[in-house]
Parts: C-alpha cells; sequence; structure tokens
C-alpha cells in the first residue's frame, strides 16, 4: 500500500472552492503528495475520478449524505484500491458508521484542524481506517445509551431500523401495535430522542453500518 512518502495523487470533492484551495494547500504541504484533480459533486466527477485513478479521494458528505454514500458504494466496488476520506459537518454520530459501512477509509469532521487532516490523509493511504477521536466518543457514547435499552426495546430498535412498520413488528413479536408504541417511546426518552423521524433514522443508521464498523475498528 503506497504511503504518503511514496508520492500520492489526491482528488478533492466539495462545493464550495475555499474549501477546495484549503484541502489543496494542505495536500501541497504533504511530501510527494499532489491534488489530481477537483470538482464541486461526485455525481459530476465520477467518470473523471475513474480516469485518473487517484490514490485517495477526499470527498464532502452533504446534509442528508445517503445519495453521496450511494456513489461511495459505486466507487469502491468499480475501483476497489481507492482510498475515501468523507470531509463533512454532518453530525459523526450518525453518519460516521454510515460512511464507514458505505466503503469509506476515514470520516473526518470539518471542524478538524490541518494537523487533523494531515494525519487522516496519512493514515487512509497507509491502508488504515482513520476515524477522530471525537467521533470514536460520539460512536461510544451512542453505544453506551443503547445499552440502557431492554431486550425487547433493542428488539423493536432493530426492527425499526429495518424498515419494518409499528404493525409489522408487532406481528413479529406476537405483541399489540399499542405495546409497540409504548416501546417507541420508552427508546425515545433513554436515548434523548424527540421526534419519532429521527428514532427511525437513528435506527437505520444503527443497523446499516454496525458490521462495517465494529469489523473495522
Amino acid at each position: 500500500m503506497r504511503g504518503i512518502n511514496d508520492g500520492a495523487h489526491i482528488f478533492v470533492v466539495d462545493a464550495h472552492p475555499i474549501v477546495r484551495n484549503g484541502v489543496r494547500l494542505v495536500v501541497e504541504g504533504m511530501e510527494g503528495c499532489e491534488i489530481c484533480g477537483e470538482a464541486e459533486s461526485l455525481s459530476a466527477a465520477f467518470e473523471e475520478v475513474q480516469n485518473q485513478r487517484p490514490d485517495a479521494v477526499v470527498l464532502e458528505l452533504v446534509s442528508g449524505g445517503h445519495y453521496e454514500l450511494d456513489l461511495v458504494k459505486e466507487l469502491r466496488r468499480l475501483m476497489p484500491a481507492v482510498r475515501i476520506l468523507i470531509f463533512s459537518m454532518n453530525p459523526a454520530e450518525l453518519f460516521a458508521e454510515a460512511s464507514i459501512r458505505a466503503g469509506a477509509n476515514g470520516y473526518l469532521m470539518k471542524t478538524a484542524g490541518i494537523a487533523e487532516l494531515r494525519t487522516a490523509l496519512g493514515e487512509v493511504l497507509a491502508g488504515g481506517l482513520y476515524v477522530s477521536p471525537s467521533v470514536r466518543t460520539a460512536v461510544s457514547q451512542r453505544g453506551n445509551l443503547l445499552e440502557s435499552l431492554s431486550d425487547r426495546e433493542h428488539q423493536v430498535f432493530l426492527r425499526m431500523g429495518e424498515g419494518k412498520t409499528t404493525g409489522e413488528i408487532a406481528a413479529e413479536l406476537q405483541l399489540s401495535t399499542k405495546t409497540i408504541a409504548t416501546h417507541r417511546e420508552n427508546i425515545k426518552a433513554k436515548l434523548g430522542i424527540a421526534s419519532g423521524a429521527e428514532l427511525t433514522r437513528r435506527a437505520v443508521v444503527h443497523v446499516l453500518s454496525r458490521g462495517r464498523f465494529e469489523a473495522a475498528a
């Protein structure tokens, strides 16, 4: 696996020119590294990235993120060797695991400093997985909260993450829909979640991401 001292070509994808320029300055300050291309979105640059064959892609994950993660999965399928570092303002506790599940090799918040960006790039180029300490803390805290759920609540939470409705969960667990609704409210209270929509999103992210993240950690 190529490291930063062996020379590396990096492609930057971000909607904001000032961010792309900042990443360029960081990369050009790393010995042997250079920018081989940039674009405002991965969909716009998908073909160019395949033509350039960069060693790594620094990719912005915009609000919502799911469309970009689908493209990450496809890029990983087409270019298994490329290293992908997600650079995002999205909440780490919701999207770090999902990003790694999709095939990213690292997740870095845009609030990170220059030194951490250099560290993250070096780690993913060397073949490792980079998840910043703050991200690991957020994920760990979420895991600790999940441990507060009862066995039945955890069963309901996982089935929500699989996209099942209250009626489907009730039928599968042989409980009433009223009981499932009560479990949902209890889960929301224990996890500090205000809305049903947020609870569903949290459950989906957990189910989609837990396998890849646990394997990589």
